[in-house]
């Protein structure tokens, strides 16, 4: 990745690294879901193919500079053993990044994820974003986070992720519509 972004530190759970154009195949295969698609910005593909795949992995490895944004994949690791190696393809599970204010707005930023359905309703798309914004906070120098995404519950219900927020904007000017659906964004509290 051109980024002058390191990746974000390891959580309990879940590693953050630079996607590579092998992952596009995976990348398409659990991207292109109706119940991510629905919760997604417009510029989200859907159907999300594997020439979507690999358009957003090599738009990634551009310089931040040009893209204003930084994405990660989102991979489920395991502590490896004592005396044993840590697997070294953990599974990738999504995908996380920040779209990055310019002027006024170059503290402030807008988190990006979603996360298979396979490993929804397990915690980990609270357990990202509370590592992905204290990393930001910490090393980049970051105040505010704002966030338009949800997560989806083990009964598909949408759980927003503003449990982390200090507080939750309402109306047209801090909420996106999508398919119907509207999403709020929140500020996120540094005392996560």
């Amino acid at each position: 990745m051109a980024s002058s972004f390191p990746a974000p530190a390891p959580t309990k759970h879940l590693l953050f690294r630079p996607l590579h154009p092998t992952d596009a195949p995976r990348l398409a295969s659990i991207a292109n879901c109706p119940s991510i698609s629905k919760w997604m910005l417009n510029t989200f593909p859907s159907p999300y193919t594997l020439s979507s795949a690999e358009g957003f992995i090599a738009r990634c490895a551009l310089p931040v500079d040009e893209t204003k944004s930084v994405d990660w994949a989102i991979c489920l690791h395991s502590l490896p053993l004592p005396g044993s190696e840590p697997d070294p393809e953990p599974p990738l599970i999504g995908v996380c990044g920040l779209k990055l204010g310019s002027d006024v707005h170059a503290h402030q930023a807008i988190v990006g994820y979603w996360i298979s359905p396979a490993y929804q309703g397990r915690k980990f798309g609270r357990e990202m974003l509370a590592g992905l914004v204290e990393w930001a906070w910490r090393t980049e120098g970051l105040v505010r986070a704002r966030e338009g995404g949800v997560e989806v519950d083990g009964e598909g219900k949408p759980v927003m992720l503003g449990r982390l927020a200090a507080e939750v904007f309402g109306g047209n000017d801090a909420s996106s519509r999508h398919e119907g659906h509207t999403r709020l964004k929140a500020l996120v509290s540094q005392n996560i």
